[in-house]
């Protein structure tokens, strides 16, 4: 597949910002949300309670993901506001779900694509996926929750599971209980 967001080359961080300001959006207008500091705009809350920059996602390597395994079908635990989802469509997935702890709301996803779930308890779609993401979902999550998402994810997953935890000292909106990933990866041989 032809590589079309990044070369995989490193960069001078600045040089970088600066080609991705240079770049066309990939996300439709749509998506641009608005300014809360802009005199009549609302605010777009994601799902943490955090405003959704213009898009409250990091675009290349998320493409580089989807565009190196082509999935067909993506399940992402954790979704979020879901843009790493329309991401997803955009860059050919025919299908994409989203599991949530917010109503649909605070997602750009349709009513299909999302299900709301308490990721504290064992859950199924009953069905596996191409694609399983769960980007820092489980630092939301009470410690004694970390092995039933862990489960979750792998029930799910008849392809890559693509996981990240936050590290203790990281800071942000609804961070519960940051683990270091070797804990959680050893938590994970364990099952």
């Amino acid at each position: 597949a032809e590589r079309r967001y990044s070369d995989g080359i490193f960069a001078d961080a600045a040089d970088l910002i600066a080609a991705n300001e240079a770049q066309p959006a990939i996300f439709p207008s749509r998506f641009r949300f608005a300014d809360p500091s802009a005199p009549g705009d609302a605010k777009r809350q994601g799902d943490a309670g955090h405003p959704a920059g213009p898009t409250n996602l990091d675009i290349a390597p998320f493409a580089n993901l989807y565009e190196r395994l082509q999935p067909a079908s993506v399940l992402d635990v954790g979704c979020g506001d879901g843009l790493c989802l329309e991401l997803a469509r955009q860059c050919g997935a025919a299908e994409i779900i989203g599991i949530g702890g917010p109503d649909r709301s605070a997602a750009v996803l349709d009513e299909a694509s999302y299900r709301k779930q308490d990721l504290h308890v064992g859950w199924s779609l009953g069905r596996t996926f191409d694609l399983v993401q769960c980007i820092e979902a489980a630092s939301q999550l009470r410690p004694e929750a970390t092995g039933t998402l862990l489960d979750a994810l792998a029930a799910h997953a008849r392809g890559v599971i693509v996981f990240s935890t936050a590290e203790p000292g990281q800071t942000g909106p609804g961070l519960v209980s940051p683990q270091p990933m070797a804990d959680v990866l050893d938590l994970w041989a364990a099952r």
